[in-house]
């Protein structure tokens, strides 16, 4: 026989559990509800959004709202990127620039043979994003060290070794509209100062008038730039875009500047990155006094460093940083560079095709499902890249959860409100300092993907990506801005 008081307390028991059930259920419901009706709305009237949110301890999926479907990524793919090399190479792992002396030295100073660089696709070297000595001081110290060898002259060549990444600097399906930008610089087996190139333009403040183009720091030699740049109406941004694809040194730049009375900047690709090094270095050299005798090469076939000495070793930052800079500030080459890499270290080659079926194999092994999963680069700039939000939040939870790089990893990506490219959204909110996420844009396509923890102290890994809306990128965030503040909600 059961007492009434056994029963009361039962009761309170079940009234206990569902309630929390139904809480669970309310906050969900509100979530799709959000997303319904920004599905119907008009920004969305041809397009798509997809949630997943999962409770990264437990494992519960809280939110799953189209989140099977493929969407395009854009940026947001780079966690993709930034997750694998830290969890298959460490986060300390460095890259490493080493050059070599081939050959005898006589008692005249003449080295009897050739110099070589040999580059492994660093994306730090001479990069505005690390701090320390510039690129510059680099090469003035590896001049330095030909010299201590007694080395004055160089019978051969000095020969760089790009063979350690595809000859192709850039996918086959980027865009062209891309590719003389700084953000569609290619990545090579050797690059060097963002692979970037700055041209200064003189504004003036008269619409429609033309914008003359002053100087290009560096000055490439051999360099041309056709300019065709206008000024904007008041109130424009920067509407210029540069014209151009790798080894083509003749570039068009079209489009508008604001008006104005000063300089401005616009930041374009550099056409040979290796040649151009090998060019500075050459001229460094002969500041030391170390006189080349023959020509500057560029090689995509691996050279044999053997019988030959170490001139100088240069590392780059651990992963950890690499990581970090490419997801804070989304950089292209830097994303490129590490997905590449990634294929170069595992299995000897550092070209696209095995960088793909080495980062999909590694996914699939650890239960994350890749059908649908297509991957055309490592940055997200190909508008044919597709995964699911499912997908994306399975590898942060895995990163979260199990990666022996978790901290590494989830301190690259930048919190709402304060940091790198999201230092604008969710200020104000419950996102602000709370969030970490990887924004993803580009025409058409928003996506934020990342961690935060929830008003129940919840700690959950979300992605939401929105595909074909209609209108400017800002309006789109804050649509997507009140999903994400009622997942926090939780």
């Amino acid at each position: 026989m059961i007492c009434r008081k056994s029963i009361i307390s039962m009761l309170l028991t079940v009234s206990v559990v569902y309630t929390g059930y139904s809480q669970k259920t309310n906050n969900a419901q509100e979530v799709v509800s959000e997303l319904a009706n920004l599905g119907e709305s008009t920004l969305l009237s041809r397009g798509e959004v997809g949630l997943w949110v999962q409770d990264i301890e437990t494992g519960e999926v809280l939110v799953n709202y189209k989140a099977d479907r493929s969407f395009m990524p854009a940026s947001n793919l780079k966690i993709i990127t930034t997750a694998t090399a830290l969890e298959l190479l460490g986060s300390d792992y460095r890259y490493k620039t080493n050059g070599y002396v081939s050959g005898k030295v006589d008692s005249s100073g003449l080295l009897k043979g050739s110099l070589y660089v040999i580059g492994s696709g660093d994306p730090s070297l001479g990069s505005d994003q690390i701090t320390g000595p510039s690129l510059n001081e680099w090469m003035n110290t590896w001049a330095d060290a030909l010299v201590k060898q007694g080395i004055r002259q160089v019978s051969g060549d000095l020969v760089i070794d790009v063979s350690a990444y595809d000859a192709n600097p850039v996918p086959d399906f980027w865009p062209w509209a891309d590719l003389g930008n700084y953000y569609g610089a290619g990545v090579y087996g050797l690059n060097m100062s963002d692979n970037t190139v700055k041209l200064y333009f003189q504004q003036n403040r008269v619409e429609g008038n033309a914008v003359k183009l002053l100087r290009t720091e560096p000055n490439l030699k051999g360099s041309v730039y056709t300019n065709g740049v206008l000024t904007g109406p008041i109130g424009s941004k920067d509407q210029a875009y540069i014209y151009g694809a790798p080894y083509q040194t003749n570039r068009m730049v079209l489009g508008t500047l604001p008006p104005g009375d000063g300089e401005y900047k616009v930041k374009g690709s550099m056409p040979d990155p290796p040649a151009w090094f090998g060019f500075l270095l050459k001229q460094v050299l002969k500041a030391k006094g170390v006189q080349l005798k023959g020509t500057v090469k560029v090689s995509a076939i691996p050279l044999n460093v053997k019988d030959s000495k170490i001139w100088f070793e240069y590392q780059s930052p651990g992963l950890a940083e690499l990581a970090r800079i490419t997801n804070y500030f989304s950089i292209n080459l830097f994303a490129e560079s590490i997905f590449q890499h990634i294929a170069l270290s595992k299995t000897g080659k550092g070209e696209r095709e095995r960088a793909i079926t080495t980062v999909k194999r590694f996914w699939s092994s650890v239960g994350v499902d890749t059908l649908g999963w297509i991957l055309m680069d490592g940055s997200g700039l190909s508008p044919l890249n597709a995964i699911s939000p499912e997908q994306m939040g399975l590898v942060l939870r895995y990163m979260a959860k199990e990666s022996k790089a978790s901290a590494a990893f989830m301190q690259s990506l930048p919190k709402a409100g304060k940091d790198g490219t999201v230092y604008w959204f969710g200020k104000n909110t419950a996102l602000e300092n709370n969030a970490q996420l990887k924004s993803g844009s580009f025409t058409g396509t928003l996506c934020y993907s990342g961690y935060m923890t929830t008003k129940s102290n919840k700690r959950v890994a979300f992605s939401i990506m929105m595909n074909r809306y209609e209108g400017e990128m800002r309006a789109a965030a804050k649509k997507l801005l009140p999903v994400l503040e009622k997942v926090a909600g939780y």
